[in-house]
């Protein structure tokens, strides 16, 4: 029996307009609550309970006081918490947004989760930083009685969160929609520009013109960096390596660098949703940090730990028979029954395998956002004159995309540019650059003009700007 039978919608919008009174949590009187209720049920058309679930819910109707109890029993049924039942601002689901259907999971526990579920909820429905933060601040002070104040990057972390724990789920979209989040027009226009400002470059072959993608922005404009993107642009970046392995079947070893989205990359690799990595067949695959960054302790996520994470999940996946990985991070390799220091011989037995790579995935930095470069800058000796427009794996490159040079032993911090450029020229190769923000437009560019991005996945924001950017050239 489904939600939208007659008898069934009365049912359910008496429950919950009685729960919304019992619960002290609405104060109202029940004509408008029961109005409030009618107008979920009207958005919550199409699922689907079980007939067991339908008797409970009829037996506390006919008894005309639905409790508590049976509140949280509906909760269930529907996946939803207690707090999206009585709260009209959180959507109820499946929800579809700019052509994406998304669906919760089951309620969790903890405050925090719960709250990190409603986030990516409203997040999801194009809700304002200001209706998400209030929405939020109800659940903590609920449940913990304690009021809780968020910026933007906090809730930021809560939505990304909401999404990496599956707790709000992205569905295959239909067959005939398998581009419904891409921007295509945006895409090719960016290549075209991007291709027409290679050829106005000095011809050395080693800057050939990227292949484009544009993710559509979801969030609403009052975040100045969309939360839902690094799980879409990781989305659209699964399917890119899964398509590539099955076009190419000797690709073995994968390269990752640190960062946000190389992380996003992994924690959601293997989701419902995900193509990566493909379950079937016995490959082997090897998986190879490209970066070692030359600092203690950052904000985001090191290469290592993004390959040790990676490793650890797809050992889960496939079986720890068909995974292995390599560390930037130990202090000595044992090579010959013989323990190398790290600046000996250990990174050389790493480096070794950047010859080998099938297949990079990393990033682009700026000075204005995530403080890569500005490490960079105040760990080495620069001359302010080369200030670095961006940063791929750590190779800094001026406007005009040339390299900058580091001193002192550029291999003690990874993959070099002709390691990746090498990759960007051959096709049975692949070097894809994920990132977003209107800060990366410079960065996508100049990436491009160092001939290092075979493949740009972004979203709509960077790819304007970096219009913008050649339009001013």
């Amino acid at each position: 029996m489904g939600a939208n039978d007659g008898n069934w919608e009365a049912t359910v919008i008496e429950a919950l307009a009685q729960a919304a009174l019992d619960n002290g949590q609405l104060n109202s009187d029940r004509s408008s609550v029961r109005e409030m209720s009618r107008q979920m049920m009207a958005e919550r058309a199409g699922a689907k309970l079980s007939a067991a679930r339908v008797g409970q819910l009829r037996a506390a109707q006919q008894a005309k006081s639905p409790s508590l109890t049976e509140t949280v029993r509906l909760a269930a049924a529907l996946t939803l918490s207690l707090e999206e039942i009585v709260d009209r601002r959180a959507p109820l689901y499946p929800l579809e947004c700019n052509g994406i259907v998304w669906r919760l999971s089951g309620v969790p526990q903890g405050t925090r989760p719960r709250a990190c579920r409603i986030a990516a909820a409203l997040a999801l429905s194009g809700r304002s930083q200001d209706e998400i933060r209030d929405a939020v601040e109800v659940v903590y002070a609920v449940r913990e009685r304690r009021p809780l104040q968020l910026d933007e990057p906090s809730l930021r972390d809560m939505v990304q969160a909401g999404l990496d724990m599956g707790l709000a789920r992205f569905e295959s979209p239909p067959d005939g929609a398998a581009n419904a989040f891409e921007d295509l027009d945006l895409a090719s226009e960016l290549a075209g520009s991007l291709a027409d400002d290679a050829k106005a470059l000095p011809a050395d072959g080693s800057r050939p013109a990227p292949e484009v993608h544009v993710v559509r922005n979801m969030a609403h404009p009052s975040f100045a960096l969309d939360p839902v993107m690094p799980f879409l642009i990781a989305r659209l970046a699964h399917q890119i390596v899964a398509r590539h392995m099955v076009e190419h079947p000797t690709v073995y070893t994968i390269g990752l660098a640190g960062g946000m989205h190389c992380s996003t990359f992994v924690r959601s690799a293997g989701a419902e949703s995900s193509p990566f990595p493909d379950e079937s067949g016995d490959k082997q695959i090897k998986f190879v940090p490209l970066t070692l960054e030359p600092f203690l302790s950052h904000k985001l996520p090191m290469a290592d730990a993004v390959v040790g994470q990676m490793v650890a999940q797809a050992r889960g996946l496939l079986g720890a028979r068909r995974v292995d990985g390599c560390t930037l991070q130990s202090f000595g390799y044992v090579i010959d029954e013989k323990v190398s220091r790290l600046d000996d011989h250990g990174i050389t037995q790493v480096r070794q395998h950047y010859r080998d790579l099938d297949v990079a995935i990393f990033g682009c930095g700026d000075l204005e956002n995530d403080g890569w470069l500005e490490q960079v800058m105040r760990g080495v000796r620069i001359d302010a004159g080369t200030e670095p427009a961006t940063d791929v794996c750590l190779n800094l490159l001026a406007e005009d995309g040339t390299p900058i040079a580091l001193p002192d032993r550029r291999e003690f911090v990874g993959i070099s540019l002709a390691d990746i450029r090498r990759l960007v020229r051959r096709q049975d190769r692949l070097a894809v650059l994920l990132t977003s923000g209107r800060a990366k437009g410079r960065p996508i560019v100049v990436a491009s003009r160092a001939g290092c991005a075979g493949t740009i996945v972004c979203d709509q924001a960077a790819a304007k700007a970096a219009l913008e950017v050649l339009t001013h050239v």
